[in-house]
């Protein structure tokens, strides 16, 4: 699985330690966890990822639901920010990531038909 780090924006104490320790559980190589200076204001959480790395952030995002994309300009890497509606660890146990809604210009989820 990617590797990632956790980010909590402020929200309840020991947060992103719990989500890190969840996604670990479930195969996540996590590099750093810590707070953040720049909050995520509103939403459930971002997956923040480089250029090139959209399909790592998909599978982030599938195990956290209602995350939203966000691509950003650094070095290779995806972030979970937690933001305040995130009321729990991680909901889901496996990825969906048709769950996950994609950024605008990038093609959509297509079911292949027997």
């Amino acid at each position: 699985s990617s590797a990632s780090r956790r980010g909590n924006a402020g929200c309840r104490a020991g947060l992103a330690v719990e989500t890190a320790d969840a996604l670990v559980t479930r195969g996540f190589v996590v590099s750093s966890i810590g707070n953040t200076d720049r909050p995520v204001k509103q939403g459930v959480a971002q997956v923040r990822y480089a250029k090139g790395e959209l399909a790592a952030a998909i599978v982030v995002a599938s195990y956290v639901p209602g995350a939203s994309l966000v691509e950003v300009n650094r070095a290779p890497d995806v972030r979970l920010w937690i933001g305040p509606g995130f009321d729990g660890v991680v909901k889901a146990s496996s990825a969906d990531p048709e769950a996950v809604k994609l950024p605008a210009g990038e093609p959509t989820w297509t079911k292949n038909k027997p």
